[in-house]
Formats: C-alpha cells, structure tokens, sequence
C-alpha cells in the first residue's frame, strides 16, 4: 500500500476546510496547521486532526512541520512568497487562487518551480467541474470558439471586507471581484482560447462599496485574440445574491452556453453525469477542489506533471493584472 502524504495548511480561513476535506478524501494525513490567530488553527486540529501540530509562523511551520505537501490558503499577498520558499525546501505545493499578484512574482515562481525537487499545483477546482469538462470537449470538437463571454453576478456587502483584516485592500488581496471572485471563470474563458488576448481594454468601478472598500466591486473587460476573435467579461459583487454564472461560446454555427452547471448546446439542454458529493463549502465554489487535490497527490505519485501547472494558471494572472492597468489608463 502507498504511504500516504504528510500534509499541513498554512492559512485556517474559510477556504481551507474544503482542503482539509479534499486531502482526508484522497486518503492523505493532516499532520499540521498555521496560522497567525493559533485558536483557528487549534480548532482545524481538533476538528480534523487531534494529533496535528499547530504553528502561528509560516516560516517555523515549513522548517519543523515536517509535511511532504503544503496547502496555502492565506491572503493573496502572501501566496508567492511562501509558495517559493517552500518549493526551494523541495516541498509539494498546492497553492490556492491567485497564484500571484504581480508579474515579476509570477515569473520567479514559474522559474522555482521548474527546478524544485517538489510538485506545485494552482487550485483552479471548477476546471474539473463535470459540466465544465464536457464544455471544454464540445468545443475542441467544433473547431475552437468564434467569439465568447462570461458573466460573474454575485454579491457581497461591508461585513465580508471589514470583518476579514486583508479583504478590501490594494495592499492585501490586491484588487476587488476580478482577482477574488472572477478569476474562476476569467480562468475557463481564457482556456477556450488558449492563448493571451492581443488586446485587452478594461475598465473598473466601485458602484456599492464606497468609502468601505479601495478595490473594484466591477469589472467589465474586451478582449481580442489572434484571428479577430473575441472575448467579453463582466463580473460584479454589486449584485442582490449569488446568481449562477454564464459562460457562452460560439464555435462557427454552434452555440454552447453554460448557466450554473447546466449546459446547453444549440438551445438542447445537455445531459452531464455528475459525481455526488458532500460539500461544507460555499456553493458556488463547486466541489471540484476534492477532484483536484486527489489529482495533485496521484500526479506526484506517478511521476507526472500536476493537474494546474503555475504556467497553466498564470495566463488568467497575467490578463486580470493587464484589466487593472489597462482600467487605470
């Protein structure tokens, strides 16, 4: 029998239970937990792990935790820094969304990563949501998309930013809905087209949040791929709920449109077979994070690349960073 992977969490926020459920799902043990409030790592010990230990110093967790594997589920400010430092120690890596805020952190990451003796994987879960996947598929099968949009409608109002310490600022999570929330299907849009757009013009505003937040609760962006191709996004948390997101791609005649998980293909909804599983999380994260982190440990096992690779997930990066800058011409 395979021995199981030594795995620990940095970060004990609201996130980080669907990796606690994600790695005892893959059958990997939790041997530790960090964070700098040690009562939330104690209670992830005494939830999912009584005999873990417990740190409040990510650097004294990656010298003594003696984990194989790291999850990273902290502040988007600090997910480069530690991700870096732990694949220069040969550790695995499985680091949560984005993977970086700024390019020269993503380019030093990418170069790490091709000469650690550990693994990293970007946790872009709703890549492997079933209804994605069959997407992905019909479009290969139809030529490629035309021209596509996505649309991110959700909401979040004072108490999200003000309660979390690090939400809300340029310092901390470093934007608004398009860096927190939009990147997902920024990522899945992106990925139909498999290549950065040629020209990006991006606008952003703050229309419900003012004087609470110094982020973007909108962003609205045109792109243009080679062949005069075209993508539209939209993505707010200025709306009155959660609302399913929307994904729609035109390949030549055909029109595929992804609402929530339904699929439909030239107005015919189509018929997607959906593993069944229990999730503590949000809804609308989907429970693609359990298929995603038992993909990452097989990879590793078996000598082959990871499901997100950092080069895979930077596209999505690289074009959010270029609609801020773009947003502030």
């Amino acid at each position: 029998m395979t021995k199981p992977f030594s795995c620990g969490i940095i970060g004990c926020g609201s996130v980080s239970v669907m990796h606690c459920q994600g790695i005892l799902q893959a059958g990997e043990h939790l041997d530790a937990f960090c964070d700098i409030k040690p009562e939330k790592a104690d209670a992830h010990r005494q939830k999912y792990a009584p005999h873990a230990k417990v740190f409040s110093d990510w650097r004294d967790f990656l010298a003594n935790s003696g984990c194989d594997a790291i999850h990273i589920c902290t502040p988007h400010y600090l997910h480069a820094e530690m991700a870096i430092e732990a694949l220069k120690m040969g550790k695995h890596v499985f680091l949560e969304k984005p993977m970086c805020t700024t390019p020269e952190d993503l380019d030093k990451l990418i170069a790490v990563s091709e000469v650690s003796q550990g693994q990293i994987a970007v946790c872009f879960q709703n890549r492997f949501l079933a209804c994605n996947q069959v997407l992905y598929r019909m479009v290969k099968e139809f030529g490629g998309p035309t021209h596509a949009r996505g649309v991110v409608t959700w909401k979040r109002e004072a108490p999200y930013y003000t309660e979390s310490g690090w939400r809300g600022k340029w310092e901390t999570e470093c934007g608004g809905v398009m860096i927190n929330q939009a990147i997902h299907t920024l990522d899945l849009l992106l990925g139909l087209f498999g290549e950065m757009p040629e020209t990006i013009d991006a606008t952003t505003a703050n229309h419900h949040l003012r004087g609470v937040i110094e982020v973007e609760d909108t962003c609205e962006a045109r792109m243009v791929f080679s062949g005069a191709r075209t993508a539209l996004f939209y993505a707010t948390t200025a709306y009155g709920e959660d609302a399913p997101n929307l994904l729609e791609v035109k390949c030549g005649e055909h029109r595929i449109l992804l609402y929530g998980d339904q699929l439909f293909c030239d107005g015919k909804l189509v018929s997607i077979e959906e593993e069944e599983v229990t999730s503590l999380g949000k809804k609308c994260w989907g429970n693609g994070h359990f298929r995603l982190i038992g993909m990452f440990y097989d990879s590793i096992r078996e000598g082959k690349p990871t499901p997100v690779s950092p080069a895979s997930a930077s596209l999505a990066v690289r074009v959010l960073l270029e609609c801020y800058q773009s947003s502030n011409k």
